[in-house]
């Protein structure tokens, strides 16, 4: 079972990789998900996803959604218009009450 010091091995070998000029820590410790928790974070990634499509003034080809113990993660560079963007995380947000979080680094 990973423990918070294998957690801060992690975060400190990512800052000593060569190129890497910040880190977000957002690995979480505890048990491993099991299928039917991967399952659940598979189905809030296509909706999150369908959401970003359905949104005008977003580029979701630019947006990688990752979901990881109900929180999810959107990355990418150059999604759209920042208006656009606020407002279907809104939507993320509220689609589903299992949701832990939605965690915004587009552009980071």
């Amino acid at each position: 079972m990973p423990t918070e010091k294998d957690k801060s091995n992690a975060e400190r070998a990512a800052y000593k990789t060569h190129r890497v000029k910040k880190v977000w820590n957002y690995l979480t410790v505890g048990p491993n998900e099991d299928s039917k928790d991967i399952a659940k974070d598979a189905l809030l990634t296509s909706k999150a996803k369908g959401l970003l499509i359905a949104q005008k003034g977003v580029n979701a080809n630019n947006i990688k959604v990752v979901t990881s113990d109900n929180v999810i993660y959107l990355l990418g560079n150059n999604p759209g218009k920042p208006a656009q963007i606020n407002a279907v995380i809104e939507d993320i947000k509220e689609m589903d009450d299992s949701i832990k979080g939605v965690v915004n680094l587009i552009g980071k």
